[in-house]
């Protein structure tokens, strides 16, 4: 049995789309920076640029346990064999491939399996989960009855 929760399509979204917002700004930035370099340099700052937006995501997923999307929303992106534990990098690779591949198609299968993992996450061995466990029955005892012996009333 999972101690998480597992996130639907709803909140997967929203950390996407708050990653196309970071990607905006970083495009605004990159691309007046780019037009400043002198022209024989351009093609090496293109080229570091590119390779940011290639690795953003497996760098962040590997590292953070998800991209700035997934963290400011709660959310984070596991190995399925250990979901206390962050997707290793070359995995990371794979499931980036896929999920740029197969786009709003790997959505689908959300919804259709108990953890409501995409085709690139099933792939890449991987699950996303929320940051916060999930409470034990015995631990929501616990605090009601520490609430009680402090007087702590919860309206």
């Amino acid at each position: 049995m999972s101690t998480y929760h597992y996130p639907a399509i709803t909140e997967r979204v929203r950390a996407m789309y708050t990653d196309f917002f970071v990607f905006g700004i970083l495009l605004t930035v990159s691309t007046s920076y780019l037009s400043s370099v002198p022209e024989e340099q351009y093609h090496l700052t293109l080229s570091i640029f590119l390779a940011i937006l290639v690795l953003y995501e497996p760098l962040f997923t590997s590292i953070f346990g998800g991209t700035i999307g997934h963290l400011t929303n709660g959310i984070r992106v596991r190995s399925e064999k250990n979901e206390d534990k962050n997707l290793i990098f070359p995995l990371a690779v794979v499931r980036f491939i896929f999920k740029i591949t197969l786009g709003w198609i790997s959505l689908l299968s959300t919804g259709s399996n108990e953890k409501n993992k995409t085709f690139h996450d099933i792939i890449a061995q991987s699950v996303v989960i929320f940051k916060e466990k999930k409470k034990d029955s015995k631990d929501l005892v616990q605090k009601e009855k520490s609430d009680e012996t402090y007087g702590i009333i919860d309206n």
